[in-house]
């Protein structure tokens, strides 16, 4: 019996629930601009981090080997840029 008379008061109340408040409206848009906007001015730094630390490194020069001049025959390296 408790059963029953709690889901009829349930779906009383359901049935009769009221619209939100305009400021609270408001208030949940302003809040989703300024979500977006944040977004929008630090997107491009955060895409630009994402990009170099996903990517793997590119070397700017040529990298040369060239066996240097050593008691150990040349078997050492020099590298050089």
């Amino acid at each position: 019996m408790d059963l029953e008379k709690g889901t009829n008061k349930l779906i009383k109340r359901l049935t009769q629930a009221q619209p939100r408040p305009v400021l609270y409206r408001l208030g949940i848009g302003f809040v989703g601009l300024s979500l977006l906007a944040l977004l929008a001015i630090f997107y491009p730094s955060i895409s630009n981090e994402l990009k170099y630390r996903l990517s793997p490194p590119k070397a700017d020069a040529e990298v040369k080997l060239t066996p240097s001049d050593t008691q150990n025959g040349g078997k050492e390296y020099i590298v050089a840029a």
